[in-house]
């Protein structure tokens, strides 16, 4: 029994050195059927190519995982796998089939290329009214962003899809005193592809001085505006408004403005506002009223008196007066033209009338031109011209 077994035993090793003498002789590697992988990488993708070596048989399907998930099943060479994110590396397993059987299999790893982040140039202006408008050149190189993202003092404060002109520009309103941190980011798809950022200071509010506006009223229903510049304002410029219409913005040399063509008994309300360096520094606010109309006619107290009654007719409930000033000025023929005085006479300076006589009349005289004038307080509240014939002798 021992001998048989032992006969058994070296038979059994004898074969064992035949078969791996036989393993070792056969030949490997270089007739191996694989798969040979290549690729080409950009930020956002990765173009893979594929073929078999040395197969004797072409494959009808090839299947390709990225991972673990299956990206592609078909019988092109070549495959696009895109959608992916920038700087990052990829896991690949491409399989070659037929008729459903493996015929080779092959891993393969790739990164995607590094997105170089350009810097934005921000131009950051502050307005008078403390908003600020940021202006910055659209970016065209690389990966061009399709949106920008505007953070104030780290928080979205809006998001923006490029313009169509070569710059983008957005306007940040009510932003507080102080200073405020600034950051644009342009995105490609979900990759940061540009930003920078830049520090806006809001100056602290200046509070507007009070300027002291007078008016002063004219019987010619005109106005001048007073508003004398306090000494330690520094002003600019001025904006004028009248019953809030705008009449004056600019510079001017002398604090003053004058309103013609006033309407009678009009309430006017005027606001002068001053600045400096686009802020408002000054305010001042004024009204006054235009004088009344007063309306003169005339008419004979009888011919053979040689006395013309001259009438004077208003409205005084606006503005009640407590003096009327009386002047002419005579008007005389001259080459037969009529030719008035260059001096007025006072006729009647008291308490307001409604009727006065004229009786200087004689054959060098045409008439008069009349002026009343109506005051309270001696400002001007009542205006009124006219003429009053020599009705006797021409």
């Amino acid at each position: 029994m021992k001998k048989s077994f032992r006969v058994l035993l070296l038979l059994i090793i004898s074969l064992f050195t035949l078969l791996n003498v036989v393993s070792a002789a056969k030949p490997t590697g270089s007739n191996t059927t694989s798969i040979n992988v290549t690729s080409t990488s950009s930020y956002k993708s990765i173009s893979l190519n594929y073929q078999l070596v040395n197969s004797k048989k072409a494959a009808d399907r090839y299947i390709i995982y990225r991972g673990t998930q299956k990206i592609y099943d078909g019988v092109k060479t070549s495959f696009s796998d895109n959608g992916l994110h920038s700087d990052t590396e990829y896991y690949y397993t491409v399989e070659a089939r037929l008729n459903g059987r493996l015929l080779a299999k092959a891993t393969y790893n790739t990164f995607t290329k590094a997105i170089i982040i350009n810097p934005i140039e921000i131009t950051a202006t502050v307005q008078s009214d403390d908003s600020v408008v940021l202006t910055w050149p659209n970016l065209n190189s690389g990966l061009a962003p399709d949106q920008y993202k505007v953070f104030v003092n780290g928080t979205l404060n809006t998001t923006l899809t490029p313009s169509a002109s070569s710059t983008q520009n957005t306007t940040l309103p009510d932003l507080q005193p102080g200073d405020h941190f600034i950051k644009i980011e342009g995105w490609y798809q979900d990759e940061l592809v540009s930003q920078s950022s830049k520090m806006v200071s809001i100056p602290e509010p200046i509070v507007a001085k009070p300027i002291l506006v007078t008016s002063t009223v004219h019987a010619d229903f005109s106005a001048d505006i007073y508003f004398p510049t306090p000494s330690d304002l520094h002003i600019d410029d001025y904006k004028i408004f009248i019953n809030n219409d705008e009449v004056l913005n600019g510079s001017i040399t002398q604090a003053n403005y004058h309103i013609s063509e006033l309407s009678p008994s009009q309430i006017y309300s005027v606001r002068v506002e001053a600045y400096s360096e686009g802020k408002m520094v000054g305010l001042g606010n004024t009204e006054f009223i235009s004088p009344n109309l007063i309306t003169v006619e005339n008419d004979t107290l009888d011919f053979e008196s040689r006395v013309m009654q001259v009438n004077f007719s208003y409205d005084d409930s606006l503005q009640p007066a407590d003096r009327m000033v009386i002047t002419r000025k005579k008007v005389t023929l001259v080459n037969r033209m009529p030719t008035e005085d260059t001096v007025s006479e006072v006729v009647y300076d008291g308490l307001p009338i409604d009727m006065y006589t004229e009786s200087q009349f004689s054959l060098d005289v045409a008439g008069y031109n009349y002026e009343v004038v109506n005051y309270r307080n001696d400002s001007v509240v009542g205006s009124g011209k006219g003429f009053v014939p020599n009705f006797f002798d021409y």
